[in-house]
């Protein structure tokens, strides 16, 4: 079943690097759909995302910044942190090709949903 969703992860990432697929596939995606996606199939995604073109799926996301921070505040971050380290090389590319507006607005997501994590420990520390 391996070999299987590995041979399937190739043939997507090829699809998906192809030009102007991404960005006109993200602008009709739900955000949420696709995090459910991404957090029930985390090796089937390391395997995607080690065959997609890190400058395309970039201007996909360019092209579509709310679909972005609508995607992230979905994600489970297990998930997304074992297909990152799984392909390190990928990520730099990808966000080296980021429009700066796009990946700050999505660093704003990430950074409100550590707040809303961390929350208890912000009130650990008053008194009564």
């Amino acid at each position: 079943m391996s070999k299987l969703f590995e041979t399937i992860g190739t043939i997507a990432g090829m699809l998906a690097s192809a030009d102007g697929l991404m960005s006109g596939m993200m602008s009709s995606l739900d955000p949420k759909v696709v995090a459910d996606a991404v957090n029930k199939n985390g090796k089937f995604m390391q395997q995607v995302i080690a065959d997609l073109d890190p400058k395309v799926l970039a201007a996909g996301i360019n092209s579509n910044p709310a679909f972005m921070a609508g995607l992230i505040k979905e994600l489970d971050p297990a998930a997304v942190a074992a297909s990152v380290n799984k392909n390190i090389g990928f990520m730099t590319r990808m966000i080296e090709a980021l429009h700066p507006n796009v990946f700050t607005d999505s660093a704003g997501v990430v950074i409100n949903k550590m707040k809303n994590t961390f929350l208890p420990s912000r009130s650990a520390g008053k008194r009564n």
